[in-house]
């Protein structure tokens, strides 16, 4: 691919043909994520067996922590990739890419072992009962197997992303998802391997995503690499990467201990519960993942942009994704609360399930006004490497959801739990917002100079 062709939404395009080549198919890679990841769900359901459903439920944790650990380095050296192409440093972009793979390697590789040396600890503490304990650790043992597929492809997808390949990594993500929807029905039906099959297929599926972004590194990338003999760190670089890809991974670690808290809080009030929470969880990522998708997309497009001095266009860029991210909150907090529990019904038919879930879908769908603000301030500091703020606004998110949860459940009941969520994340929009106002004057530091000169 051509260099100059590949800068050009990074340096010439207007702003709105900028944000949507970027924001779009990220936010397709995350719609399509969802997918992939109710899924499982969606089949397993079929099955008509409450224990293996909550089994999908109860194993998201696997999900979170590889995809936290291919964060490290995806985000990481992702954020850093986009910087280094506004600074021209291409060698450096080689070794930066090549660390991304093999640093992911060893770090999953070590992660997964752990995991198996402590498998059955580990899925008790998800909440599982008597019950639910034998199907979920099926499911959650052959996802934590296969982990390493999914761990290099979030690395993958988020560095070719960082260099200005969204709509192949969106692509990727359409081959894992659709691979996963074929296989889901052959294993878990006619392979009759129920639970387990739908495990085996995701893993399969991650495989054939990750076969086509190494693919595409290889033979079509006009910056990244591969080749071993790339992957030379320095101080810079491992500060640069962890920095930002760090403290991503422990937002998620911080979201398994809420995901945790939050089963073993529903266990209390019976397993039905452990469904209804579950299913909230899972039905209001779809607006969540879209407005997260939407700013983490114009990531790269603001790193370059910052480090390249083209401030004003990096101004333009955050203003523009911001007003695009809230409205698109508003409609859908207006969609859902129409929809009630005819969105619950798409998932499981179960009456007392939708009673419960109904009113907890229509307290959640007040965080949809703060996602936003709360993501593009996150975005705007992971992308011109300030590791600070943006894990101010990232982990104080979790850190409130759970104490809150604690409180609220233990004086207004179950419907603790649905007004925890919006209080984390109003809470995470308001510390954005002070900031940006504090760092206002450093993020956009050359923009007074450009002006004076014109």
């Amino acid at each position: 691919m051509d260099k100059q062709k590949s800068l050009y939404y990074f340096e010439n395009a207007p702003i709105p043909k900028a944000v949507a080549h970027f924001g779009v198919p990220m936010m397709v890679t995350m719609l399509v994520s969802i997918v992939y990841n109710l899924v499982d769900t969606a089949f397993v359901g079929m099955m008509k067996d409450p224990a293996a459903l909550t089994a999908t439920i109860l194993a998201m944790p696997v999900f979170l922590i590889t995809n936290g650990i291919g964060q490290i380095f995806g985000l990481g050296c992702g954020s850093y990739i986009s910087r280094l192409l506004g600074k021209k440093d291409y060698e450096r972009i080689k070794r930066v890419s090549s660390f991304a793979l093999y640093g992911a390697v060893v770090t999953g590789t070590a992660a997964i072992a752990l995991g198996f040396v402590f498998l059955d600890p580990i899925v008790r503490i998800l909440g599982t009962s008597e019950y639910t304990f034998e199907p979920t650790k099926q499911y959650f043992s052959i996802l934590l197997g296969g982990g390493l597929t999914s761990i290099l492809g979030f690395s993958m997808n988020m560095i070719i992303r960082a260099e200005g390949g969204a709509k192949v990594s969106m692509t990727g993500n359409i081959i894992g998802t659709a691979a996963n929807i074929i296989l889901d029905p052959v294993f878990i039906f006619t392979f009759g391997m129920g639970v387990r099959g739908a495990a085996i297929a995701t893993v399969i599926a991650n495989a054939m995503a990750l076969s086509f972004y190494i693919w595409h590194i290889v033979k079509k990338s006009s910056f990244l690499s591969l080749v071993p003999a790339d992957c030379k760190v320095d101080a810079e670089m491992l500060t640069s990467v962890f920095s930002i890809g760090f403290p991503s991974f422990c937002m998620k670690a911080l979201y398994v201990a809420g995901f945790v808290v939050q089963n073993n809080v529903a266990a209390a009030f019976g397993d039905i519960y452990i469904v209804a929470f579950g299913l909230i969880v899972k039905v209001t990522a779809l607006p969540k993942q879209l407005c997260q998708g939407l700013c983490m997309g114009v990531q790269p497009l603001v790193g370059y942009t910052g480090a390249a001095g083209a401030f004003p266009r990096m101004k333009e860029t955050v203003k523009k994704t911001l007003l695009y991210a809230t409205l698109l909150g508003f409609v859908f907090a207006i969609s859902y609360c129409i929809a009630g529990g005819s969105l619950l019904r798409l998932f499981i038919n179960n009456a007392e399930i939708i009673a419960i879930g109904t009113p907890f879908l229509r307290i959640a769908v007040i965080s949809y006004l703060a996602y936003g603000t709360m993501y593009m301030t996150t975005t705007l500091f992971q992308a011109t490497g300030r590791a600070v703020p943006a894990s101010a606004v990232s982990l104080v998110q979790e850190t409130v959801f759970i104490p809150m949860m604690l409180a609220g459940t233990a004086v207004m009941g179950a419907d603790g739990f649905a007004w925890a969520i919006p209080a984390g994340d109003v809470t995470a929009m308001l510390i954005g917002l002070i900031l940006h106002k504090v760092y206002r004057n450093k993020l956009y530091a050359g923009e007074k100079a450009e002006v004076a000169q014109r």
